[in-house]
């Protein structure tokens, strides 16, 4: 009985890190079958490598646990067995261990918007949309959305947390909506562009929000007003005309443009961080506490490195 609640336990604190560090959750949640087991299981090792090492430090410094007392009555109702006994209580370590991996994990994501964008796109926690969305996001840029009932909106892609499957819906804060008319070109109905003014709360935004289902998007774009208006708007008479942007135009050559996937020392850094503080209870575990502080010392630096926005572009 202790020995299958303390593993039930471990497992799902390997589950709730996977859950919570915002790098394995999307692919968490895209997982199945004996991936999904595999990555929990695999994480509820880490978990447990990472308490048993901290126990032992503890122990050898001579750090207690409050509320020892009813921690032991805990365990002595569970645990019928000496084994059983010092498994429960690297349970009870691996929790608050848990706990600080993955805040720390999360912390320099938090911090920085680039960093979490390449983090993003380097280890494909998104599709391809959510990926589109969200750099269009992080540059301010609004998106066209074009749907199959040739409705189009322009707006602004409200940022969600990739914590679920694949996105259904986009919610978009708008600027500016239409239709495409049968040559294909946007026809303004609705100015939303007073929401943007600074005039309204963020409170009475949320009211013009508008919803689109992803299965019926046939095309998404970045969308600059002024680019826009300078290069597709002809002034002629006080009225506003749509140039032709299908008319070959002579003399433009297009350069080879490729997405560059270079890592950057953000990255670097982020990576070298996450060996760090899993290296942090084995160096008090095999050295002794100046050489753990030390350790951590080290971590924070690292992390502080990796949000530098310098190094993150």
């Amino acid at each position: 009985m202790g020995a299958a609640v303390f593993a039930l336990i471990f497992l799902s604190l390997g589950y709730w890190f996977l859950r919570r560090w915002r790098i394995s959750r999307p692919h968490l949640f895209k997982s199945d079958g004996h991936a999904f087991y595999f990555s929990v299981v695999l994480a509820a090792i880490v978990v447990v490598v990472e308490a048993t090492m901290m126990r032992v430090f503890a122990t050898s410094v001579s750090v207690e646990v409050p509320l020892d007392h009813y921690l032991d009555r805990f365990l002595s109702a569970l645990a019928t067995e000496p084994k059983l006994y010092n498994m429960g209580d690297i349970c009870i370590w691996a929790i608050p261990t848990t706990i600080a991996m993955t805040w720390l994990a999360n912390w320099p994501i938090i911090k920085s918007n680039s960093l979490k964008l390449k983090l993003y796109l380097r280890m494909s926690c998104l599709a391809e949309l959510e990926e589109f969305l969200l750099q269009s996001n992080m540059r301010g840029l609004p998106v066209m959305i074009t749907l199959g009932n040739k409705k189009v909106y322009v707006g602004f892609a409200m940022e969600t947390q990739p914590d679920r499957d694949e996105k259904k819906w986009v919610r978009l804060e708008p600027l500016l909506s239409g239709y495409r008319n049968n040559k294909h070109e946007f026809k303004e109905t609705t100015d939303y562009r007073w929401l943007h003014t600074g005039d309204v709360d963020d409170a009475q935004k949320v009211d013009f929000d508008v919803i689109l289902p992803v299965a019926e998007i046939i095309s998404v774009h970045a969308f600059d007003l002024s680019v826009y208006v300078d290069k597709f708007i002809k002034i002629k008479s006080g009225n506003q005309v749509a140039v032709d942007t299908k008319q070959e135009q002579p003399g433009v050559v297009r350069d080879v443009r490729a997405q560059d996937f270079s890592q950057t020392r953000a990255e670097t850094y982020y990576w070298i961080f996450i060996l760090s503080i899993l290296s942090i209870t084995f160096i008090g575990y095999a050295f002794n506490i100046v050489a753990m502080i030390f350790t951590i010392a080290l971590s924070v630096l690292l992390a502080l490195a990796s949000i530098k926005r310098e190094f993150a572009q």
